[in-house]
């Protein structure tokens, strides 16, 4: 039951990082990608630190692969019919 709440807990936070411009009431996509990328670079720092692995390669692949996971969804939006306003 932790591990469930704890994993509900970090998936969410880890979604809402995206759009914290948009709330704030920016309507910048450069904004977003910002704030996400110094997030995964965040995240895979403190992974790096955690583990003993290279702190600037575990940020670097974070990184890396957060933006392979954003260009899959893209394009597997825009098959399936997805329209960016």
């Amino acid at each position: 039951m932790l591990a469930g709440a704890s994993s509900l807990a970090a998936f969410s936070s880890g979604a809402l990082v995206p759009l914290l411009p948009y709330l704030a009431g920016l309507h910048s996509l450069a904004a977003a990608l910002g704030i996400t990328g110094a997030a995964l670079l965040a995240g895979g720092t403190t992974v790096g630190r955690l583990t003993g692995r290279p702190v600037p390669r575990s940020g670097l692949r974070q990184l890396a692969l957060g933006g392979i996971a954003g260009a899959v969804t893209f394009a597997v939006g825009s098959l399936i019919g997805g329209h960016v306003r």
